[in-house]
C-alpha cells in the first residue's frame, strides 16, 4: 500500500518522472508536461542517483519542479517515491526520454470526467526514429475508438501483447492507495503487476490517439535491447503468477492458461535470443510443451528455425545477420 505523505486534493494531476543521468533529456521531458493546454498540474522528478547535472539542470532551470533525490533503487522505486510525494486526483507518468503531446493531459482528465467508475485511462503511443518520423504507433488491440475497456479483458490482451502505454497512464489516486505501487523486485516489466492489480478492480478508459512520444534508440532498437536474458524470464513468470494464482482471474481465464504459458516462454526465448542460447533453447521446448497446438499456428516454422539457430555460436550468428542486413541494404 502506498500512502500519500503530503495530503491529497491540492491538484488535480500529479506527473511523475523518474531519471537516472538524462540531464538533457529530462528538459524535454518537463517542458512537454509545462507545455500541456491542461494546466492544474504539478511536477514531481525522482532523481535516481544521477551523477551527471541533473540537479542543477532541474532545480535551476525549473524552480515550478518538486526535485527529489534517491540513491539509486530503480525506476520502479522511483516512481513509487513520487507516488509517495504526490498531491493530485489522478496520478500520471512519464519516462524522461519521452514526451508528453499537447493536449494529452487534457484527453485523460477530460475522459476520467467521462466516466468516474473507471480507474485508470491510457492511450496510445509513437515511437520515433532519430529524425522525428514515426515508425510504430502502440495502440490497443481490444477497440478502435474511444471509451470503455474491460479490466479482464485488458489483463488478457497482457498476457500476449503489451499494448498499455505506460506514458500518459492516468490512475485515480484512490486506485493506487487500494493496489500498491510498482514491482522493485523487477528491473524490466515493473508497471505489469500494478497493471494487472487495477486491470483485476477497475475497468480502464482507452484513448484512441496518441499521447506520448518516446525515441527509437541507436540501431532502431528500444530499450528492452539491454534486457538480461534472466530479467526478462523474471518479468514474464512474474506475470504469469500475477494472473493465474489469483482464484479470480484464473476463473475468468483459466482456459487461456497453455496459451499464455506458451506465448510468455516464447518471449523469453526471444529475449534470449543471441544473449544465452540453451535458455533460448530451453524456453522454445517449454512453449510447446505448453501449448503445442498453438505454439505452431504462433509461428511453428520460425519458431523451429530460431531453436535450429540456437546451436550457432552466439559470434556466428552476430556475423550471419551482419551480412544478412549489409545484403539487404545495398
Amino acid at each position: 500500500m502506498i500512502s500519500n505523505q503530503g495530503g491529497a486534493g491540492l491538484t488535480k494531476v500529479s506527473v511523475i518522472i523518474p531519471t537516472y543521468n538524462r540531464a538533457q533529456l529530462v528538459q524535454k521531458a518537463i517542458d512537454s508536461v509545462l507545455g500541456q493546454s491542461f494546466k492544474d498540474f504539478e511536477i514531481i522528478v525522482i532523481d535516481d542517483g544521477s551523477t551527471d547535472n541533473s540537479r542543477d539542470i532541474v532545480t535551476g532551470y525549473y524552480p515550478m519542479v518538486r526535485y527529489f533525490y534517491q540513491q539509486q533503487q530503480g525506476i520502479a522505486a522511483a516512481f513509487n517515491i513520487g507516488i509517495k510525494h504526490a498531491h493530485g486526483e489522478y496520478t500520471t507518468f512519464l519516462y524522461p526520454d519521452d514526451v508528453l503531446l499537447n493536449g494529452s493531459l487534457q484527453l485523460a482528465t477530460d475522459i476520467l470526467k467521462k466516466y468516474p467508475d473507471v480507474g485508470f485511462a491510457y492511450g496510445q503511443g509513437l515511437y520515433v526514429d532519430n529524425i522525428g518520423r514515426v515508425v510504430h504507433v502502440k495502440r490497443s488491440t481490444l477497440s478502435q475508438y474511444s471509451g470503455i475497456v474491460d479490466g479482464k479483458e485488458l489483463i488478457r490482451e497482457m498476457l500476449f501483447v503489451f499494448r498499455l502505454e505506460i506514458n500518459g497512464l492516468m490512475v485515480h489516486r484512490r486506485c493506487l492507495d487500494e493496489t500498491g505501487g510498482f514491482d522493485e523486485n523487477l528491473m524490466y516489466g515493473y508497471e505489469l503487476p500494478l497493471l494487472v492489480r487495477l486491470a483485476k478492480k477497475h475497468n480502464a478508459a482507452y484513448i484512441a490517439e496518441p499521447l506520448s512520444r518516446r525515441p527509437l534508440y541507436p540501431g532502431g532498437t528500444l530499450r528492452s535491447i539491454s534486457i538480461s536474458p534472466k530479467q526478462a524470464e523474471q518479468t514474464f513468470l512474474t506475470l504469469l503468477r500475477e494472473v493465474f494464482e489469483d482464484q479470480e482471474l484464473r476463473y475468468y481465464l483459466g482456459s487461456l492458461m497453455g496459451k499464455a504459458f506458451c506465448a510468455n516462454y516464447r518471449r523469453i526465448a526471444s529475449y534470449s535470443y543471441r544473449k544465452d542460447m540453451r535458455m533460448t533453447r530451453l524456453y522454445l521446448r517449454k512453449a510447446f510443451v505448453a501449448q503445442p497446438t498453438y505454439f505452431l499456428r504462433m509461428g511453428g516454422l520460425s519458431n523451429s528455425y530460431l531453436y535450429a539457430k540456437s546451436f550457432l555460436p552466439i559470434s556466428l550468428v552476430a556475423t550471419l545477420r551482419t551480412l544478412k542486413n549489409s545484403f539487404f541494404h545495398q
